[in-house]
């Protein structure tokens, strides 16, 4: 009895064996699977990952491709074109209307009150001090822009309109986008002992904020293809469109407290100037 059941015991572990041995190949098999559909999938990432590098490098040559295409017709289009401006700069015309309408109203104002304070003027006096600063700096900086345009167009002498058009075109863009390193270089010079802006000069302790601003203001306007204009003579009948009364009312003209500033000559009001009308009896 013992013998048989040791037996039937004996077949019995074989047959598990044999049923352990058939499951570790299975699961051999099965692992074998896993590994290859593990490395199907990285090689898929792989690829993906690839895919995408490639199409974030297209996007972005699109992109690069975009903005300069967009510059070089902008910037076409802005030549000589003041209607067209580019509303990233901080100095474009509609901006600079804006800041000659604050120097007046802010600037000018510490300045009057600086020169009836300290030096004793007269209202008329004061009005025409400031009014010549202003002046003697905007006509400065329309002949160094000038200056400097003239300097570039005689290395190219000789040759026609038409071949240097685009060298031209490239100096006016680099004067504008070099202007705040220059303006502090002009601001010395136009205030130096040896300076033409004499009125400039001989107030240059007392108006030291206005004439900095005036600098500043004066120079942008002069670096705007075509250049914008400050107008210091009204026409004789006061024209609301493009001035402002002082003191008074009235119909006629007696005298330009502040000037108006225009897009271009003949073009339109970017801020309106001051005058003082005659006295009606």
């Amino acid at each position: 009895m013992l013998y048989f059941a040791d037996y039937f015991r004996i077949e019995q572990l074989e047959k598990q064996l044999e049923c352990v041995t058939k499951e570790r190949f299975q699961f051999q098999d099965s692992q074998e699977q896993i590994n290859v559909l593990q490395k199907e999938k990285s090689d898929v990432l792989t690829r993906f990952q690839d895919c995408q590098e490639k199409i974030n490098v297209l996007q972005k040559e699109k992109s690069d491709a975009l903005t300069r295409l967009s510059e070089v017709m902008g910037s076409k289009l802005r030549d000589n074109n003041p209607a067209i401006t580019d509303l990233n700069d901080p100095n474009r015309p509609m901006k600079l209307g804006d800041q000659f309408s604050e120097l007046y109203e802010n600037e000018w104002t510490d300045a009057y009150s600086e020169l009836e304070d300290c030096k004793k003027f007269a209202e008329i006096e004061i009005i025409e001090i400031l009014l010549k600063i202003l002046r003697e700096i905007y006509d400065t900086s329309l002949a160094d822009v000038s200056q400097q345009l003239s300097g570039h167009r005689n290395t190219v002498h000789g040759l026609s309109d038409d071949e240097i058009e685009g060298f031209i075109k490239a100096v006016k863009d680099s004067i504008k986008t070099n202007a705040s390193k220059y303006i502090p270089l002009l601001r010395k010079k136009i205030t130096s002992e040896s300076s033409s802006c004499k009125t400039v000069v001989q107030h240059r302790d007392c108006c030291q904020a206005y004439i900095e601003i005036c600098v500043n203001l004066c120079y942008f306007v002069a670096v705007q293809d075509p250049p914008m204009v400050i107008d210091f003579k009204p026409g004789p009948i006061f024209d609301k469109q493009s001035w402002k009364e002082y003191t008074r009312s009235g119909t006629e003209v007696e005298y330009v407290v502040w000037p108006a500033l225009y897009l271009y000559k003949a073009g339109p009001i970017m801020s309106k100037g001051v005058v003082q009308p005659k006295e009606t009896n």
